[in-house]
């Protein structure tokens, strides 16, 4: 059974815009409205940029005009709140025009939210930030309405966007991230799998770790793997951050002792130390295995 099927409120995506808006996307149904009363929608996550794709809209837009309408929805306050179509209402303001046309629909917060989301994230490039912005606006939306919490799995959510629900579950991480690690992110600079072990180290540390790496600090999976290993064993200062980063080795070294009696409880009598030291090694490596899969 498809998800659709099993979950009443999965239907609000790009092929469900029919029964959402009662007809087409086109402009057939549209009507021309001063573009000085589109407003965008409140906490926007995907951010319009005048890149190289705007300047191709915008000479898009200004061949064949706006081709399908802006979907927009009243606003409270006044004017209308644009649910679909940011980058098409910028491209329309570089190009002057006073009126564009839009398709409004009466749709409530979490609708709303749902659609805009669906419609923006089919786009041909999303940065790593907006689209981890937009899946956790649908995961807030979803919930608010009552048709998430533990009903919902990431696979199911990820099947909307063509993603796997591990893929998911590292984009919802990276909205842990400082804003400033996240545009490295969304740069390229660094590596998401590397972000989202940093996602789970305390925001004030994830600014010193932000510091050494625009300071020339490499950054890898390995060096994040092990800051997120030490911050959750203890508290890290900036000298271990500096350490680490620019070494992959600490300062300070760790004592671990375990007193020989202690030890004995656990084996029989007649074990050596050898065998004991191959049973714990064992177990170390059985525990380690199983934090990876969490990870994971």
């Amino acid at each position: 059974m498809s998800a659709d099927k099993k979950r009443p409120g999965l239907g609000i995506k790009m092929t469900s815009y029919d029964e959402l808006c009662g007809g087409d996307i086109g402009l057939d149904n549209s009507v021309e409205i001063n573009i000085e009363e589109l407003h965008d929608f409140p906490d926007h996550p995907f951010r319009v940029k005048d890149d190289e794709q705007m300047d191709e809209l915008v000479k898009s837009i200004s061949l064949r005009g706006i081709i399908n309408a802006i979907i927009v929805r009243k606003d409270p306050a006044g004017g209308y709140q644009i649910i679909s179509g940011h980058r098409r209402t910028h491209a329309a303001r570089k190009l002057g025009m006073d009126k564009v046309p839009v398709l409004v629909v009466d749709v409530d917060d979490d609708i709303a939210a749902l659609m805009m989301v669906d419609s923006n994230i089919q786009r041909t490039y999303i940065s790593p930030g907006d689209k981890a912005r937009a899946i956790k606006r649908k995961y807030d939306s979803l919930i608010h309405r009552g048709e998430i919490a533990e009903k919902w799995s990431n696979d199911e959510i990820g099947e909307i966007y063509g993603l796997s629900g591990r893929h998911v579950q590292r984009y919802l991480r990276l909205n842990e991230l400082i804003p400033e690690l996240l545009a490295e992110v969304d740069s390229r600079r660094l590596q998401l799998m590397a972000a989202v072990e940093l996602s789970f180290i305390d925001k004030h540390v994830q600014k010193w770790i932000y510091e050494e790496f625009i300071n020339g600090a490499g950054i890898n999976l390995e060096k994040a793997k092990k800051l997120r290993i030490l911050s959750e064993t203890e508290e890290l200062s900036k000298e271990d951050v500096e350490e680490l980063l620019h070494s992959g080795n600490r300062i300070r070294k760790r004592e671990l002792v375990i007193e020989e009696n202690q030890l004995y409880a656990y084996f029989p009598l007649d074990y050596t130390t050898e065998q004991m030291r191959e049973v714990i090694y064992k177990l170390l490596d059985e525990w380690k295995a199983g934090k990876k899969e969490e990870v994971e």
